[in-house]
Parts: structure tokens; C-alpha cells; sequence
């Protein structure tokens, strides 16, 4: 390791320079070969605080940990090459996951600049041009998914950001979080770049959504927000006017979602309770009161998360249920149609493709996977995450899902290559 801020390997037989692995400015402060007989990895880091992993013979980085906050000076692999420490001036030394990328096994394309701090909710824009991404410590912030650059902040929820939702229309932005014990949702306007409504101060709002619609006219008419007492609230979203709640559960709502056909609502709580309302009758909570729910499910709610998905025709629903696994269900019916089994953590989000084919889902393991909605097979598994995923989302188009964790990064993974992946 050099202070060019690269990496130079060497053919010692011959002399000869094989690779000149780059730090993109940065100097490097230490390396080290994997100590399998081919020595097959290098590890190297330095003042990026990012301990890199190169394949030695193609010089092809292969993976990326992040968690440092200081400048990363020493690293060491066990004897066996299946574990790596790092030390930094952070005052830590961490101990990474060296075993290699399986066949089913990718790393991010696209790693956002660092965050601020944890990355707790993320959406899409529905033009797959924008990213809007929030959490602890880290106000809600639009990012280009081209330039990856960020707007600043938006205002006024600056100590925690628990969810964020695009309207339909693409301009909006809802946004749930607060201020020391003060906590609101916040609509903004990314065209006028003003605020256009709050909603009224005081218990947590863990979760928000614009509802959907197949009319225009209806779409984004309503936004529904999930609180720390229970209550799933009705608001009107042209101007934040409360209209009633369609019902309440025991304990407090960690997401709500809409099917993408505009028939249901679903609701879920720590109460481990995912219940299904009528969002076709959302427009008479006003005069009627709650609801009665259409279904019940009783599942396990880990986190401060939407482990709670419809599929893009609205039949299936996927939950993040007990023991490390998705369970994917007929709405209408409630039978279990598919288990996928794989994490070694509880899963805190899932989603569906817009094609409805695959179902990616991420937890307490750091690890994203992908999967076949039908079969429930594991077509695919993304390592580079360092810290729990709290959420996930696909693109429009498909190709693309975008990540957020706690250890402060948004990433975006390519899906195109899905096709090719043999069977296992």
C-alpha cells in the first residue's frame, strides 16, 4: 500500500507489477493477503475508513465494509481466512464476515455518499428518477439517482425520520418523524419546494402512505398514517383535514400499505397483527366511523419497519413473519401460498418487483435477498450491507432495488443479470 492512494501487487517470480488497485484519493494504511495458499483476497484500507476486498487475480474489488469512523490503520485475517479485523483510530476493532461471495452471492453497484446517520425508511419515486430516504439523525433528503447527489435536508424533522412516501404524482413527499418528544408528518412539495401541510403534533406517526387508486382523479386523495397508540388515521392529503380512523390495533402501527389496485389497506403492529381494511371506502370514515377489517393475520412485527407488501395485481400479500422467514398469502382468501426460508435474522422489510416475479426482502442479518414469488426458491443473495436493512424498494422498471441500513448507506443493486442465475 502506497501513498499514490493505490495498491500495487507484485509477481514476485518476476518482478513485474500485476495490479494497481486505486483508494480514489485516499491513502492506503494497510494490507493483507488472505492466508489460503492461492491467497486468493486483498484486503486494504486506509483514510477513506473503508476496508476493501480485492479477487488477487483479476484485481476486481469485490466487496466494500463500511462501519469505521476514523482512519482504519491495521488489518489481520484469521488462520483459517474466514474472518477479518480491522482497527481504526475510531477507538474499535471490527471483525468482518471474510467468506467468499457464493454463485448466488452479488455486491451493490451504486453505494450513495455516507448518510449523516441511520437510514431507517426509503422510497422510489414513481418515475424511478428519485430517491427519498430518511432516518436517526438523517433528515429526509431527494436524491438524484443519476448524479447521486442530494437535495439538502428538508425542514423541520431533524432528530429522526421514520418513514417517507412518494404521492402518485411524483411531486409530493410525506414524511414521519420528530423533534425531541414533538413528532408530526410533514407533506413537501419537490416542484414549489415549499411545505404544504403538517399534520397536528404529538404521539409518533411510525409510518405514513398515500393511498392508490385505478382512478385519477382518486389517486393520492388520502393519506393514512399508522400511530404509536394504535390508531390507523384518515387525513385528506390537498390540505391535511383529518378525516376519522378506520380502526385501531393493540399495540403501535409499524407500517401501512396499500394495494396497488386500491382494494385494500393493510395495517400491521407489534401487537403481531396484520390487518386488512376496505380502502375502497376510504372516503366514508367521515360519516361511518371505523371499519370492521376484512382479514387477520397473525405474524411477528421485529422493528420500526414495513415488512408488509402487496404484489403489483393486489392478490398476494408478503410478510416478514417468525422465526427468520416471508410468508406470501391469497388476500382473499388468507391460505399460504409460499414460505421463504434463508435469513438468519428477523426480516424488516419486504417487497415485491412491479412485475410481480420476484419478492426481495432484508432484516437483522444485513444480507438482501431475492427471490421467486411463486416457488418461494432463493434466486439471489447481495452482501454489503454492515448494519441491520430497514428498507427496500424496487425501481419502476424492475431493474434495479435500492437498500437503506443502519450503517448509514443507501445502495442500489442490478437485477438484470437474474435470468442467468443457474439453479441451485
Amino acid at each position: 500500500g502506497r501513498f499514490d492512494r493505490q495498491v500495487y501487487v507484485w509477481d514476485t517470480t518476476t518482478g513485474a507489477s500485476v495490479h494497481q488497485l486505486p483508494h480514489k484519493g485516499r491513502l492506503v494504511m494497510a494490507v493483507a493477503f488472505s492466508p489460503d495458499p492461492d491467497g486468493r483476497l486483498i484486503a486494504s484500507t486506509g483514510e477513506d475508513k473503508t476496508v476493501h476486498i480485492w479477487h488477487a487475480e483479476t484485481g476486481r474489488e469485490v466487496l466494500g465494509l463500511r462501519g469505521h469512523t476514523g482512519v482504519a490503520g491495521c488489518l489481520a485475517f484469521s488462520p483459517d481466512g474466514l474472518r477479518l479485523a480491522s482497527a481504526s483510530m475510531d477507538g474499535t476493532i471490527r471483525v468482518w464476515d471474510a467468506t467468499p461471495l457464493q454463485g448466488h452471492e452479488r455486491q451493490e453497484i451504486i453505494t450513495m455518499p455516507e448518510q449523516s446517520g441511520e437510514v431507517w425508511s426509503l422510497a422510489v419515486s414513481p418515475n424511478g428518477q428519485k430517491i427519498a430516504s430518511g432516518g436517526h439523525g438523517n433528515p429526509a433528503k431527494v436524491w438524484d439517482v443519476e448524479t447521486h447527489q442530494a437535495s439538502p435536508g428538508l425542514p423541520g424533522l431533524r432528530d429522526v425520520v421514520f418513514c417517507v412516501a412518494w404521492h402518485p404524482d411524483g411531486q409530493r413527499i410525506a414524511y414521519a418523524g420528530g423533534n425531541g418528544d414533538q413528532f408530526t408528518v410533514k407533506v413537501w412539495n419537490t416542484q414549489s419546494e415549499r411545505e404544504e401541510f403538517s399534520l397536528p403534533g404529538g404521539l409518533e406517526y411510525p409510518t405514513a402512505a398515500f393511498s392508490t387508486d385505478p382512478s385519477p382523479l382518486l389517486r393520492g386523495r388520502y393519506l393514512v398514517t399508522g400511530r404509536v397508540n394504535g390508531k390507523v388515521e384518515i387525513w385528506d392529503a390537498r390540505d391535511g383535514r383529518g378525516l376519522g380512523e378506520i380502526g385501531t390495533h393493540i399495540g403501535p402501527v409499524r407500517a401501512v400499505v396499500f394495494s396497488p389496485d386500491g382494494r385494500f389497506l393493510a395495517s400491521a403492529s407489534v401487537d403481531g397483527v396484520v390487518k386488512l381494511w376496505d380502502a375502497t371506502r376510504l372516503g366514508e370514515i367521515e360519516k361511518t366511523g371505523p371499519q370492521k377489517p376484512q382479514r387477520e393475520f397473525t405474524t411477528h412485527i421485529p422493528g420500526p419497519c414495513s415488512n408488509v407488501a402487496f404484489s403489483p395485481d393486489g392478490k398476494r400479500i408478503a410478510i416478514g413473519d417468525t422465526v427468520n422467514t416471508v410468508v406470501i398469502r391469497e388476500v382473499e382468501t388468507g391460505k399460504e401460498l409460499a414460505t421463504l426460508r434463508g435469513h438468519s435474522g428477523d426480516v424488516f422489510t419486504v417487497a415485491f418487483s412491479p412485475d410481480g416475479r420476484w419478492v426481495a426482502s432484508a432484516g437483522e442479518d444485513s444480507t438482501v435477498k431475492v427471490w421467486e414469488s411463486h416457488s418461494g426458491k432463493l434466486i439471489c443473495s447481495f452482501r454489503g450491507h454492515t448494519g441491520l436493512v430497514n428498507s427496500l424498494a424496487f425501481t419502476p422498471d424492475g431493474q434495479r432495488l435500492v437498500t437503506g441500513s443502519r450503517d448509514r448507506t443507501v445502495k442500489i443493486w442490478d437485477l438484470t443479470q437474474l435470468e442467468e442465475v443457474p439453479d441451485r
